[in-house]
């Protein structure tokens, strides 16, 4: 039986995955989920259900804008590759919710191949600059969010990643064709496993991304056409976000801050609360357009 397999990235909405496991308890479905090594995993687990769903054992704590994001993607994609019936992958957070039923959404996802998004970011582009200077955001120490002073003592883990982060601006990044886009994927197990193989063959681009800036919105994309070749699938955005209003990405409450036409061409949805009528609406919503 063919598999679509949800890697997923929790760190708060912990009552809207769990919602969508309890939807999507389905057998053509399994959701592998990474829970930020910040938080008390017994906490986040709570008294909820989470039908269908492996909770990884390779935790890492995840900065914004740092490489440890990449990291647990990775875990989490390695991890579901070990089943051979998972042959659809999706990267999604664990506050995105589907915006059709489950059949529907099954049928689609296997029907319409790689959904990446992704552009070339040229010298111009600020991607291009993330990528060619150095940054390190991977601790408490180094983090580019609000710390108290306290929580950025240095650590032997921080001055070990400057040693190397050092020995890289000596030597050089990795002189690579570079694509940005957005983080929210889904891919065949085919590509998937071609991208792997890139970062297995290559640790002087891994590493290079590393110590780059905000590398979830570059490096997949990159590995992705380095792995299958330019033009290998059309650019399409599988997540609806919504960077035009306050905060960004704006955080969805009801339906009625929803515009329903924008959502045409997109799977699922990003940054919503737990309210069961919004969450029903929106898996109505494939239903309601005969999706």
């Amino acid at each position: 039986m063919t598999k679509v397999a949800f890697l997923t990235l929790a760190y708060r909405a912990a009552d809207v995955l769990s919602a969508l496991t309890t939807k999507y308890d389905d057998e053509r479905f399994a959701f592998y989920i990474h829970v930020d090594s910040k938080v008390s995993l017994d906490a986040y687990k709570g008294n909820r259900d989470f039908p269908g769903s492996k909770f990884i054992a390779d935790r890492l704590p995840v900065f914004w804008g740092g490489f440890n994001m990449i990291r647990a993607t990775l875990a989490l994609a390695r991890q579901a590759l070990g089943d051979p019936a998972n042959q659809w992958f999706a990267l999604i957070s664990d506050d995105t919710f589907p915006l059709f039923q489950p059949g529907q959404l099954f049928d689609k996802i296997i029907g319409s191949g790689d959904r990446i998004h992704y552009w070339l970011a040229k010298p111009e582009h600020i991607n291009h600059r993330r990528y060619w200077e150095f940054y390190f955001f991977d601790s408490d120490q180094s983090s580019a969010q609000h710390r108290e002073a306290e929580q950025r003592s240095i650590g032997r883990g921080e001055l070990e990643a400057y040693i190397r982060l050092y020995s890289l601006m000596l030597r050089g990044k990795s002189n690579v064709k570079l694509y940005a886009g957005s983080q929210w994927w889904i891919l065949s197990r085919d590509s998937l496993e071609r991208c792997l193989n890139i970062v297995n063959a290559d640790p002087h681009l891994t590493e290079s991304f590393e110590f780059s800036a905000i590398p979830d919105e570059s490096f997949l994309q990159t590995i992705y056409l380095q792995a299958l070749g330019d033009g290998a699938a059309k650019s399409a955005r599988p997540v609806y976000v919504d960077f035009e209003r306050h905060p960004k990405p704006f955080i969805f409450s009801n339906l009625n801050e929803i515009t329903m036409r924008s959502l045409a061409d997109y799977l699922f949805i990003r940054k919503v609360h737990h309210n069961p009528g919004l969450l029903q609406e929106l898996l109505n919503y494939g239903s309601s357009r005969g999706g």
